[in-house]
């Protein structure tokens, strides 16, 4: 060993750790910089867990006031606990784990369970047989779990310096950064749906806790020609945008001259997913292609209520975030969020019979992430948010024999 001996190495890693957990406030105007990682630093970032597949709404409401609790740990002595609502597909809203970096520690250790004790799932990573700076889908081992062998988590960790990583961006207008996952982002298609999850605001809080899952709006992919302007030359190529019915102004839409400041507008995708304001986004692909059918019937909606410019159905979006469900009454001349997405899908002829008898305005983001044309997959992180408002929480840990 050169002189270095076992109890010298295992010392050198007995340091304190540091949890970075980033508190959303959208009144933060100062963009501070971070700097993540680095040669002696090893960041884990720890974004969501899928147990879908295993709670119905009523199974997932008992734990709503509980917490599901993540602990990493990296070599023998360095481990750290993350928490995030108790729901499904829950998402651990801008929080990382570093850990004195180590190079004769060759795995990351992740295990998941409730506030309550109820073990979910583990999972040993070798370091050396994952890419750093990347995504990665990990399943965990659920022996003597209550959870079924398909549950698994998603990760990145890293060695480097974010900010000077090409993944990591400005996002919400300056005011914080993101990991932004491009290569997802670009293969994306018409009739895929993206999903926000709207942060600490009352209304967005109250859909999650409403509906148990992350998302509080979601809008729908279309990728078309842009807006041509006078003296310009004709678009060659298709570009991504996503129309969403939103309840305020949220930008400009460039398929519009004048703005409209609620309801149907269309939006530049790769701008909109920088500037929403909000901690995580993510998409679902429609698990088999539109046929030619499909897309003409897809455009066709689109333009309709677009040029129509449909407003933001208030009363309808309103009775399902308090749960008056038998109040909801079905209409066009107003749509909120999932209430669009669902009709055009319908009118794509992309639903089942069964999902097709629903009505669309009593369809919310949360049971719209499972219909039957996204073919039961995890949702795809496209943005993380790592930095707003630092706060850094110091945690003491004592050396195991």
């Amino acid at each position: 060993m050169g002189g270095i001996n076992s109890k010298t190495i295992s010392n050198s890693i007995i340091a304190k750790q540091v949890i970075r957990n980033y508190h959303h406030n959208n009144s933060v105007t100062k963009n501070e910089n971070i700097s993540v990682g680095g040669k002696d630093l090893l960041s884990v970032f720890l974004f969501d867990c899928d147990n879908a597949p295993h709670y119905s709404n009523k199974d997932v409401k008992s734990y709503m006031n509980k917490k599901l609790k993540a602990k990493i740990s990296y070599g023998n002595n360095d481990e750290s606990i993350l928490q995030a609502p108790f729901i499904k597909r829950p998402s651990w809203e801008k929080g990382y784990v570093q850990f004195p970096f180590n190079e004769l520690e060759k795995n990351i250790r992740i295990d998941i369970e409730s506030c309550d004790g109820d073990r979910i799932g583990s999972a040993t990573i070798p370091l050396d047989q994952y890419q750093p700076n990347q995504l990665h889908s990990i399943k965990l081992d659920t022996t003597n779990s209550k959870f079924k062998d398909d549950t698994t988590v998603s990760l990145l960790f890293s060695k480097d310096d974010l900010d000077e990583l090409d993944i990591v961006k400005s996002t919400s207008k300056g005011k914080s950064k993101s990991i932004v996952f491009q290569d997802a982002i670009d293969s994306l298609d018409n009739g895929d749906v993206i999903f926000y999850d709207g942060g600490e605001s009352l209304i967005s809080k109250w859909i999650k806790k409403r509906t148990c899952r992350p998302y509080s709006h979601c809008g729908l992919v279309v990728k078309t020609f842009p807006q041509r302007q006078k003296g310009e030359p004709a678009p060659t190529e298709k570009e991504l945008f996503v129309i969403e019915s939103v309840l305020g102004y949220d930008g400009k839409d460039p398929f519009r001259e004048y703005d409209v400041l609620a309801g149907v507008n269309i939006y530049p995708l790769k701008k909109r997913l920088l500037d929403y304001e909000g901690p995580s986004i993510w998409s679902l692909k429609q698990k088999v292609p539109f046929t030619e059918d499909q897309k003409e019937a897809f455009m066709m909606s689109v333009w309709e209520y677009h040029g129509r410019r449909v407003s933001f159905d208030v009363l309808n979006s309103s009775f399902i975030a308090m749960g008056f469900n038998n109040l909801i009454f079905e209409g066009k001349r107003a749509f909120f969020c999932s209430e669009l997405v669902a009709q055009i899908l319908f009118n794509a002829n992309a639903l089942t019979s069964e999902e097709a008898n629903q009505k669309a305005s009593a369809i919310d983001p949360g049971q719209l992430s499972e219909f039957d044309c996204f073919g039961g997959q995890h949702p795809r992180l496209l943005r993380h948010e790592i930095n707003s408002h630092p706060t850094k929480i110091e945690l003491s840990h004592q050396h195991k024999k």
